[in-house]
């Protein structure tokens, strides 16, 4: 008898206690209708005003209904003019300019290698060495280059918004 009060009790409490449970928001930037970057509360975000020049970085402490709040002041989202990403998402871009770099260097050492420990030649890279190392490297620089990482916010093409529920795969 006391274990069925029990869990009388405990099914009457749980739905009673969940109802004052809040969500964690989230700021998102949409290209459209598919979502480019999410920023949570404790990220930095560098953002431009409308009718500033400069960019201001400052820290997100959380999210209101249409604005952001930061440490000394909140901020409408229909203030900001552009935001600039810092960390870049792994796209195919990105992915190939990481590799392109990474093979560069690592050819270099391999080659560096084989010729001390297997050749045993001296050090010193070959022009054929150099020559591919060179076009791995500045290929990948030359990648970087294309790579967005400002975002005008004008509601047509990318807008920003705040939400409750981020699907798993935007991050």
């Amino acid at each position: 008898m006391l274990k069925r009060r029990f869990y009388f009790l405990f099914l009457l409490l749980v739905p009673l206690s969940s109802s004052g449970v809040f969500a964690q928001y989230y700021l998102v930037l949409k290209k459209r209708t598919k979502i480019k970057y999410v920023f949570a509360a404790g990220d930095e975000l560098k953002f431009k005003l409308h009718g500033e020049d400069f960019y201001n970085e400052q820290m997100i402490k959380g999210f209101g209904a249409e604005k952001i709040r930061f440490h000394y002041f909140d901020l409408a989202l229909s203030e900001v003019s552009h935001i600039k990403v810092s960390e870049l998402r792994k796209n195919g871009l990105t992915l190939l300019s990481r590799l392109a770099i990474t093979g560069g260097v690592l050819f270099m050492v391999a080659d560096q290698f084989n010729q001390l420990a297997i050749m045993n030649e001296a050090l010193g890279p070959s022009d054929e060495t150099l020559v591919i190392t060179g076009t791995l490297i500045g290929t990948g620089l030359l990648l970087k280059l294309f790579q967005k990482r400002k975002f005008k916010i004008d509601g047509r093409k990318y807008r920003l918004e705040t939400t409750d529920f981020v699907p798993a795969r935007a991050f």
